[in-house]
């Protein structure tokens, strides 16, 4: 399976709505600096894979997906200090995140239908990408 044109849309409406109540939390850009931290992620993830076809999974896209899927796992999941020299970085702010500002990640789900909550958390990276090398 490869990542389909309602998928993008989908993962670009949650990320948006999470970015809409965080960024604008105190002088901090809290979606912002996971995005960035997790598009270095992936910038180094496919240069180390080498030639694996992403398909329409740009690595912007895959940031989005990737920090959105933290901070809202990150309401139900609970790392401890000892985890955190074997959790990416990323990981441990995006529970952070949660923990701090539950209300407006609340907020930002509550935008969305039902239906799209269930079907993004249903999204996987590695169903998302095109499957055979280029």
């Amino acid at each position: 399976m490869t990542i389909n044109t309602n998928q993008i849309k989908l993962i670009n409406r949650v990320y948006s709505a999470l970015a809409y109540r965080l960024d604008n939390k105190g002088n901090r850009r809290y979606m912002s600096e996971l995005f960035d931290m997790e598009r270095d992620y992936e910038k180094r993830h496919r240069a180390f894979t080498g030639r694996q076809n992403y398909g329409k999974l740009t690595m912007a896209l895959a940031a989005r997906l990737i920090s959105a899927q933290h901070v809202i796992d990150g309401l139900n999941t609970r790392y401890t200090v000892k985890d955190s020299l074997h959790t990416q970085d990323s990981v441990i702010m995006a529970q952070a995140i949660a923990e701090n500002f539950p209300d407006e990640i609340t907020e930002a789900l509550d935008d969305l239908s039902l239906v799209e909550v269930y079907e993004f958390k249903a999204l996987a990276y590695h169903e998302l990408i095109e499957s055979e090398a280029a």
